[in-house]
């Protein structure tokens, strides 16, 4: 389990300042939602940026070895940094990666990244988190290997979290 003042805490030095409460009630009021609170905090710490150390979260899942996957954390999106490094819809993403995937649900947000192509998202109705493996998503949102609910929300998120090993 990690402590959400821990996580702020563990953003590398030259991670971005917060762009304040202003700018992050623009951002919600631009997608129509308020982010999960956690989310908000991190923010009003960072604008995203680096871990250090990166931290790992097991999940459930009959789709893996021993029945538990993985998710690797190494980044956290902001919303005013380069497109890629910005909290943004899952089918954004994909679309950034010329990747057409059909029926991705609107609600759904990439927030973090493990720097190797795989993101974490959450759903700004359910609070769910989820994974998505960039070497095994399929051609619509539905295939079984696209996407890995891992957690109910934020809380249980940072329930599973542990600091990876070096």
């Amino acid at each position: 389990m990690v402590e959400l003042e821990d996580l702020i805490g563990s953003f590398d030095a030259s991670a971005p300042p917060s762009v304040g409460e202003q700018r992050i009630e623009s951002f919600e009021k631009s997608v129509g939602f308020k982010m999960p609170e956690p989310l908000r905090k991190i923010l009003l710490a960072r604008d995203g940026g680096d871990l250090e150390p990166n931290y790992l979260v097991e999940f459930p899942s009959s789709n893996f070895a021993g029945g538990y996957g993985h998710a690797p954390i190494a980044q956290v999106f902001g919303i005013a940094r380069e497109p890629w490094q910005n909290i943004r819809p899952l089918q954004e993403h994909f679309a950034g990666m010329e990747a057409e995937v059909t029926n991705v649900p609107p609600e759904i947000f990439v927030f973090a990244d493990d720097w190797g192509g795989n993101v974490l998202t959450f759903n700004m109705r359910s609070g769910e988190i989820g994974f998505v493996d960039h070497e095994t998503f399929g051609k619509d949102f539905t295939d079984r290997e696209t996407y890995y609910v891992i957690a109910a929300n934020f809380h249980d998120l940072l329930a599973r979290m542990s600091a990876a090993e070096a």
